[in-house]
């Protein structure tokens, strides 16, 4: 099975994070995406499989109050652990 790798989420992965919500069905913007990167800029993750972005996750810290979004995983990765991995990374970071 081929490794996933877990690593920051960059602007450059929005085109790619746009496909993932648009398969979810969501809602959210290129904007908003850049949004969360400028607002939690070490908080964005990605999930990059053959170097293809497969899944996502940010955390938005408010003082004591932290936003766990843009869980997505792609359809045809899931069931795989990969959306465990990257909370567990959240954890871990």
């Amino acid at each position: 099975m081929p490794v996933i790798e877990t690593r920051l989420l960059f602007e450059s992965d929005i085109p790619s994070a746009m496909r993932l919500k648009e398969a979810a069905g969501w809602n959210q913007t290129e904007a908003d995406w850049r949004r969360l990167l400028s607002l939690q800029p070490e908080g964005c993750f990605a999930a990059v499989r053959d170097g293809r972005l497969v899944g996502t996750t940010t955390v938005t810290i408010y003082g004591e109050l932290a936003w766990i979004g843009m869980v997505l995983v792609d359809r045809e990765y899931r069931r795989q652990g990969i959306a465990s991995g990257l909370m567990s990374d959240l954890g871990a970071r």
